[in-house]
């Protein structure tokens, strides 16, 4: 079970009731046995210990949630080619290619996620069976996250389309380059997919 964070108003609540008498008296006895020097020392100290909790419960309680996030995207291939997206991940160390699609929303089916995600760029797609599943980890401004991507072979409604050579920003690259290596192909694990399951 995962324990709850504590916020700063929290801490404020918990402390604030007996926080200051017990200071008053710690510094009054301070000062009595040691001199007013001690009683500044121990008001210092007690600041300082409620202000790094404050801190801490602040930035813990602000924490976005970490969840796992379902992707979808469509593999067209083109005489050897694979119709793919430039994008960066930190973890590669640059630039990576992947597949158009994106996000599924709670209670779409993939396939329809997918259709809806493409369709401003490519147009209707049509032919859509399941290639397979695959887990990526990008970084992106130094978060680490976690998706569950579902891959489906596809075809592009308009013959016209396969003839043109940026498609919204998506780029016909060949698909020996992903599976040697040479060119970094994300998510991770499709290159290792595409070796075992030609797309064609």
């Amino acid at each position: 079970m995962r324990a709850e964070s504590t916020s700063g108003e929290e801490v404020v609540k918990v402390l604030s009731p007996w926080l200051w008498p017990v200071l008053v008296i710690v510094s009054v006895a301070a000062a009595g046995a040691f001199g007013p020097g001690w009683a500044l020392v121990v008001v210092a100290v007690a600041a300082w210990s409620l202000w790094s909790r404050l801190r801490r419960g602040d930035r813990e309680g602000s924490a976005e949630p970490r969840v796992v996030q379902p992707l979808v995207l469509g593999l067209v291939e083109h005489d050897g080619k694979l119709l793919v997206c430039e994008e960066r991940d930190e973890a590669a160390g640059g630039s990576v290619w992947r597949p158009p699609g994106g996000v599924i929303n709670f209670g779409e089916l993939a396939e329809d996620a997918l259709k809806r995600q493409v369709r401003p760029t490519l147009g209707a797609l049509t032919g859509l069976t399941a290639f397979g599943a695959v887990e990526n980890h990008p970084v992106v401004d130094g978060r680490r996250g976690h998706q569950i991507v579902l891959l489906y072979r596809a075809t592009l409604a308009d013959p016209a389309r396969y003839g043109v050579e940026d498609l919204g920003g998506a780029r016909w690259h060949p698909v020996r380059d992903f599976v040697a290596g040479t060119e970094k192909l994300r998510p991770e694990g499709l290159a290792e997919l595409l070796t075992q399951e030609p797309l064609r």
